[in-house]
């Protein structure tokens, strides 16, 4: 129960804290969301996932065709 008050006290202070900032910001910047400020709001930022190159290509291309098969039977 006080996890989800703490959120919401975050949430609250967060929008408080970005009216703010965009009040004040200069214009030439892009404007901040509460979410940014907000410890308890995970990043929307890259997962660390594997970017698709030339190089990796044919190792995805390999590698799912083979799990597409497999998981309908052919082989």
């Amino acid at each position: 129960m006080s996890n989800q008050r703490g959120k919401h006290e975050w949430q609250q202070t967060a929008l408080l804290a970005s009216i703010l900032i965009n009040a004040n910001r200069d214009p030439k910047k892009r404007p901040i969301s509460p979410d940014e400020i907000n410890p308890y709001v995970k990043s929307k930022q890259s997962s660390g996932g594997l970017r698709i190159c030339k190089q990796n290509q044919a190792v995805l291309k390999k590698l799912f065709t083979e799990r597409a098969k497999h998981a309908i039977g052919i082989e």
